[in-house]
């Protein structure tokens, strides 16, 4: 159930935590790095959500900040920020994205205090269905995210995968529809080949 997704993410405790709304349809991240509380609450005059961000100084949060840099409009919800505090990941709805909910990710850059412009995931991440919650366990190898695709009203699948040490870049105009096919495509672990 989507009202339930929230427990079939394993999240070790060092990793942070994860609430979601009552509504159950905003997810606020508290991570390990100085309380940071990532939160998203609806922009100043506008009904989109934006993701800002608080610090838990004894038990009360502090005043919020937007976060910089995104260069995304619309909804941005379900935040997810790596233990390195640079790497952070977010669910978009907006004009640029494939529809409904897609993945972003951005890094931070200390020099102007900010985030990159984010880049959407593309496939097999994202879809024309609500995609979003991407999480990673380093210490695991293992990241999950959740998506409506295929599912009924109100259900959703959590797909479980293991991280790249970095994004491949595919060559679309010189690779068979095929392969391309085959790679924009979710697949069983079981059927991907691993090596040590």
């Amino acid at each position: 159930d989507k009202k339930d997704f929230l427990k079939a993410y394993p999240i070790a405790a060092d990793m942070g935590s994860l609430k979601l709304s009552e509504k159950g349809d905003i997810v606020q991240y508290q991570t390990q790095l100085n309380g940071m509380v990532l939160y998203p609450v609806h922009a100043t005059d506008s009904t989109d959500l934006q993701i800002m961000r608080y610090y838990l100084e004894n038990d009360r949060l502090t005043e919020g900040e937007a976060i910089e840099g995104l260069g995304i409009e619309g909804d941005i919800n379900y935040p997810f920020l790596m233990p390195d505090g640079q790497t952070f990941y977010f669910a978009a709805r907006c004009d640029e994205g494939y529809g409904n909910y897609d993945l972003y990710a951005t890094r931070y850059d200390s020099d102007s205090k900010q985030f990159y412009q984010a880049e959407n995931m593309g496939f097999p991440y994202n879809s024309y269905a609500n995609d979003y919650m991407l999480v990673i366990d380093e210490a695991a190898n293992l990241g999950w995210f959740a998506s409506d695709r295929y599912q009924p009203h109100g259900k959703v699948c959590i797909y479980t995968f293991i991280p790249n040490e970095s994004r491949q870049t595919i060559d679309y105009e010189s690779t068979a529809l095929s392969e391309l096919q085959n790679l924009a495509s979710l697949q069983s672990i079981s059927a991907i080949p691993l090596t040590d």
